[in-house]
């Protein structure tokens, strides 16, 4: 008998029925949004009336001090927000509309952190308004925000937006990866957690142009260019960045070359930019190995997801997808570093072995940072069981010569160069501005106040009212934040960093309870180099988590073995906790996205 056709509807017809359903709902919510959404053009800023550039907004530069003109239109419906938050960096001396001065008892005023807010509802026009902003910078950065006061329920469809496409995006390269036999065998969750992630470092790149929450993006550029342009390394004194060891920027000079021979441009607002997203994608792929690693069991199933979750979400890495620095360069090969010493403390094996030492080699020329990474690995050295003293002294010398002819090269010249341990480690040190200098007293290394941290949820380096001097509680917001402010709901914002707060408590627990792991001098040695570099430089800027940033992986996995110690009623509401803090941070940074 014939075989009856069976009713079931092909695999392709759901993936596209789901997929459709997706992104029809997406597109009514972005249709509603721009119902409401303000444009704004680019800005042409004339700097001392002659020098003449153009950048979208936000915009921010390196600058000298000098008067800023800039000019740029905003399109103005009778749905679109009328009062706005300027910030400019550092006074607003003037803001004319349409040519007409608009008259203000704010105006002027200095203040780059939180600016002034201003209803311009009596002045702006239906159709293009001109917008002209006159800034005084006082030196260091220059620059303005403009940021719009939306109606309420307009982040919530932000969010449903994203949401909708975020869940489109991973599903159907989830169905596409399941398709795939080399990927077919990667559990779903793990995928699924490994497309999350590469999504948001794309949708935030998206959304960040390179001069936004960037860090001497300028002089980053200026050293790669020279690297292209002459063809050999500069002496440190002819850049702000010239100091820092070559590798990032060799890179960077023959990635700008490759891009030069594209037939198109790349799609975000410089091509580094591009570098950087693909360095923070392989980063997080070894987050993924590495969570595997540190959680193999099926028992331990829920800690894995949630460490891969954080290394997907948290916003202190994610941003590094976006910069232009030998930051992004140097979490990458102190990460792939940190896979190599987890396996070699299993193994013992000489090729991993020579393989992490040459991982560091590369590491510290491409950042001095890398010194607390090698220090980590050597004194896990030690530690490493089942190992005897005679392989131990192999190990040491074949690894420490194997540095010493992959980076001595360059560090040993450059310090004889120098003749100066601060300004060999931060060479740019004595050009940074005074007023970002602090004391060194004890209460600024012992007080966290959690209380004055949801007060102050934005780190501002030049005052003392925002707690810059407690090194702890700085080193908490910069995690998140950096030193920059955002446009977020403040219930979104102080919610993330509450949780946040509420987890580390379980930190301890975890450290007690778990033998000892190559993850434990991690932590204690790049803590305790974060605060000896803020010792022996006391400048605000210094405390920036972004210096530690591997630290993640060490606070992540204690507080989930502190999790894993408590009893099964505790252990359900701390797995809870830490899943809200999770949403957050998505949250959080799927809000940052226009």
């Amino acid at each position: 008998m014939p075989r009856k056709p069976s009713c079931r509807p092909h695999s392709l017809l759901i993936f596209l029925s789901i997929l459709s359903v997706f992104l029809s709902f997406a597109g009514i919510v972005q249709y509603l949004q721009s119902e409401v959404s303000l444009t704004v053009s680019e800005a042409r800023y004339v700097i001392n009336g002659t020098e003449e550039h153009h950048s979208p907004l936000p915009l921010s530069f390196t600058s000298t001090g000098q008067d800023i003109d800039i000019f740029f239109d905003i399109t103005h419906t009778s749905s679109t927000p009328t009062v706005f938050t300027v910030i400019p960096d550092d006074c607003l001396e003037e803001l004319s509309i349409n040519g007409t001065t608009f008259p203000h008892e704010d105006i002027p005023f200095c203040d780059w952190s939180r600016g002034r807010t201003f209803d311009l509802t009596e002045v702006l026009h239906d159709g293009t308004n001109q917008i002209h902003a006159r800034v005084k910078d006082n030196g260091n950065v220059g620059g303005l925000q403009l940021h719009a006061q939306e109606p309420p329920w307009y982040n919530a469809l932000t969010l449903l937006r994203y949401a909708l496409l975020f869940l489109a995006g991973t599903y159907a390269c989830t169905a596409l990866l399941r398709s795939i036999p080399a990927t077919s065998r990667i559990p779903i969750p793990i995928l699924i957690l490994l497309i999350g992630g590469i999504l948001l470092r794309v949708l935030y790149v998206s959304a960040t142009p390179h001069t936004v929450r960037g860090h001497d993006t300028e002089g980053h550029i200026d050293y790669i260019n020279h690297i292209q342009n002459e063809m050999r390394i500069p002496h440190p004194s002819d850049g702000w960045e010239f100091y820092q060891p070559p590798a990032y920027y060799a890179l960077g000079a023959l990635w700008q070359g490759l891009t030069e021979l594209l037939p198109f441009p790349l799609p975000y607002s410089h091509p580094q930019q591009t570098l950087s997203l693909l360095l923070a994608i392989f980063t997080f792929c070894l987050f993924v190995g590495i969570g595997i690693l540190l959680f193999p069991t099926k028992r331990e199933y829920i800690s894995r997801t949630l460490f891969i979750a954080t290394c997907a979400t948290f916003p202190g890495i994610v941003f590094f997808s976006a910069r232009i620095n030998n930051d992004t360069l140097s979490l990458l090969l102190n990460t792939l570093a940190l896979f190599f010493l987890l396996r070699f403390w299993n193994t013992h094996t000489w090729r991993v072995w020579l393989l992490l030492c040459i991982v560091l080699g590369v590491s510290l020329l491409t950042k001095t940072t890398a010194a607390l990474m090698i220090g980590t690995v050597f004194f896990c050295l030690l530690l490493v069981p089942r190992l005897t003293r005679r392989k131990r002294f192999l190990f040491a010398i074949a690894g420490g010569t194997l540095l010493l002819l992959l980076a001595g090269w360059f560090h040993i010249p450059r310090t004889l160069q120098t003749y100066h341990t601060k300004t060999t480690l931060v060479g740019n040190i004595r050009n940074l501005n005074s007023a970002l200098r602090l004391e060194n007293d004890l209460e600024n290394y012992t007080i966290f106040h959690p209380a004055k941290i949801l007060e102050h949820p934005f780190n501002n380096p030049w005052h003392d009212d925002a707690r810059r001097q407690y090194f702890w509680e700085y080193f908490y917001r910069s995690a998140f934040f950096g030193e920059f402010r955002f446009n977020v709901s403040p219930f979104v914002l102080e919610n993330m960093l509450a949780l946040g707060m509420v987890l580390l408590l379980f930190l301890p627990v975890g450290l007690f309870s778990r033998p000892l792991h190559p993850l434990l001098p991690l932590l204690c040695i790049l803590t305790t180099g974060a605060i000896a570099v803020r010792y022996i430089h006391p400048f605000s800027s210094i405390s920036d988590f972004r210096y530690s940033a591997l630290l993640v992986i060490p606070v992540s996995y204690y507080i989930l073995q502190g999790l894993q110690k408590l009893p099964h009623e505790w252990k359900t509401a701390g797995s809870t906790v830490y899943g809200l803090f999770l949403l957050f941070c998505t949250t959080f940074l799927i809000l940052l996205s226009p």
